[in-house]
């Protein structure tokens, strides 16, 4: 989920950044970070179907624990899905997704520093019951670099590797994601493409999204958006709607 720079008081220290958990910057040594996807709403095409598949998904939720100034603990529990619906089917799939645990090293730049970079390591721990989970371990790589800009803009671009059990059968995957954070009265707004796909094959899917990040007080911020993947295969795009919540201790 994305985060915006908050109050100055903060930014004199480790500052909350657009991008958030897989972002180049951590949270401070001793401090605590929620970051809390509360609604996600997403319809989908179907390939040889009339209809869409409804999916909503609550609770995504990451904390961030930094462990020290360049280092940081993360624990992700991706959600609850209820009332996923798909076209030609009766019967509603409900469940919880996966766990994933992660450590990111910031390797320069922090507290407003011009630029900075971070690798981040997840793994995907199986705790999903829904039908198409996987059983094993998911392995996820990131590299991420960070350019702030004196007028308050920020640009991010993030390489992600991958291996991940798609059903059994573990996929190399691969993406790129570009995000750019325009600050506003309210907060600000951010703008992300993310394309992801396997690596050896041609089915990348690159995913827009727009969002607000409007700041409550110098600890608290409300973002929501919308955001559309673009399915090269079947066309059977997804479009999506969400709010949530970031709260640093």
């Amino acid at each position: 989920m994305s985060v915006v720079v908050l109050s100055m008081a903060l930014a004199a220290t480790h500052e909350l950044d657009p991008a958030g958990a897989q972002s180049a910057l951590t949270v401070g040594d001793g401090q605590y970070q929620i970051e809390s996807t509360i609604i996600g709403l997403n319809r989908t095409g179907v390939t040889g179907l009339m209809g869409l598949k409804k999916n909503l998904t609550l609770g995504i939720t990451t904390l961030r624990i930094g462990a020290g100034d360049d280092l940081e603990y993360q624990v992700a529990f991706n959600g609850v899905v209820i009332d996923d619906e798909r076209p030609g089917q009766s019967e509603k799939i409900n469940g919880i997704n996966d766990t994933i645990v992660a450590a990111k090293w910031n390797l320069w730049g922090q507290s407003g520093s011009p630029t900075a970079f971070a690798i981040r390591g997840a793994l995907g721990l199986p705790t999903s019951d829904l039908p198409a989970a996987g059983n094993d371990v998911d392995i996820m790589l990131n590299a991420t670099w960070h350019r702030r800009y004196r007028s308050g803009q920020q640009l991010e671009v993030r390489l992600d590797l991958g291996n991940q059990d798609n059903n059994g059968r573990f996929e190399e995957t691969g993406g790129l994601a570009v995000n750019w954070f325009e600050p506003a009265s309210f907060g600000g707004w951010t703008f992300d493409l993310n394309n992801q796909g396997l690596i050896f094959g041609t089915d990348y899917q690159p995913t827009v999204s727009i969002g607000a990040e409007i700041e409550l007080d110098g600890s608290t911020v409300i973002d929501l958006g919308v955001q559309h993947l673009f399915d090269q295969d079947n066309d059977d795009d997804t479009s999506g709607v969400w709010i949530g919540l970031t709260r640093r201790f």
